[in-house]
């Protein structure tokens, strides 16, 4: 079997285990952490880490042990990632602050949920995992490896769209 059909049939096998399991237990096993932990943000943190775990072990089963979380992109420090996300994200903090107000009322639950953890997750998750095993391993070059990881993207964020014009934006 040829390199490329062994990355991408690892990749996709291994990431519709995590889709189908994400869906089907994703809240119970959050609810069933958080009745221990009593945290909401930590429980939705420590839930994403577990619901992974089905795509380190394809990452593994690809790169063996050592070469694992540097095909993921988790082989550098933790401290120049956020730097780099936050002077990516910074001219849109920037927009954010001129234009609405600022809430007061947000809890350190939401910023872990809405924040933290689907910014982290979701990074490694579609574009450490899918797209970056798909593209920097594989021979499908990076249109359809990009094609592939928006459809899945969006068809997870389909209960976001109320048209076709927001669920062409969870698409782009």
């Amino acid at each position: 079997m040829g390199k490329t059909i062994k990355i991408t049939l690892i990749t996709l096998s291994t990431f519709a285990v995590y889709f189908i399991l994400d869906d089907l237990f994703f809240k119970v096993l959050r609810n069933w952490i958080n009745g221990s932990v009593h945290q909401f943000g930590v429980s939705h943190i420590l839930t994403y880490s577990l619901s992974g775990v089905p795509l380190l072990i394809g990452s593994i089963v690809m790169h063996r042990w050592k070469r694992s979380l540097r095909s993921l992109g988790l082989d550098k420090t933790i401290g120049k990632g956020m730097l780099f996300s936050l002077i990516c994200t910074l001219p849109m903090l920037i927009g954010y602050a001129i234009v609405f107000d600022f809430n007061r009322n947000i809890t350190t639950d939401e910023i872990l949920v809405s924040a933290v953890a689907a910014g982290f997750f979701e990074e490694l998750f579609f574009r450490g995992f899918l797209f970056g095993q798909l593209y920097r391993f594989s021979k499908l070059g990076f249109f359809p490896s990009v094609v592939i990881g928006a459809l899945l993207f969006a068809s997870m964020h389909l209960y976001q769209s109320n048209d076709a014009i927001t669920l062409a934006g969870i698409f782009y």
